[in-house]
């Protein structure tokens, strides 16, 4: 499943919302094996060290979607391997590295949805973010302001 509808050249979004130029969701049998061997290969290029505090997010993780600038978003299966978690991994000191966008993968991709789709970028789904641990909120007021200006009401 690919989604990635752009949104019109001089169509702005208010504030923390502004950055974001198109939904995006790419998910199919080849997005997880591209997101989880880009994954193995950050490991192994940067981020070797289960004891160093950055690093260890890197590890015990599946990738199954990759972000357009490198970075992957995963499974966290060292924290639940039956029902885990949804992690973000920034491989360049992103603010979402690590952060926690959906308590279980059917809560992500719901929620991912209910916003609209935003993008795959930390910076896109963090609007979206109350804090590091809560995941993606569809209620929130940005969340809100987003669907109503690109139209999207349910």
């Amino acid at each position: 499943m690919t989604f990635m509808p752009i949104l019109p050249e001089n169509f702005e979004l208010p504030g923390e919302l502004g950055a974001i130029f198109a939904a995006e969701l790419v998910l199919s049998p080849e997005a997880v094996y591209y997101a989880e061997n880009l994954r193995r290969e950050w490991i192994k290029a940067c981020f070797p060290d289960e004891n160093d505090v950055y690093d260890r997010v890197w590890h015990h993780k599946l990738g199954f979607m990759q972000a357009g600038n490198g970075d992957v978003i995963a499974l966290d299966i060292g924290a639940d391997a039956e029902n885990p978690p949804v992690v973000y991994l920034s491989h360049d000191e992103g603010e979402g590295h690590g952060c926690i966008l959906g308590g279980t993968f059917e809560e992500y991709m719901e929620n991912l949805i209910l916003v609209g789709a935003c993008g795959c970028e930390d910076w896109k789904m963090l609007p979206f973010c109350p804090d590091a641990t809560s995941g993606i909120d569809p209620n929130c007021e940005n969340a809100v302001q987003y669907r109503e200006r690109i139209g999207l009401h349910w």
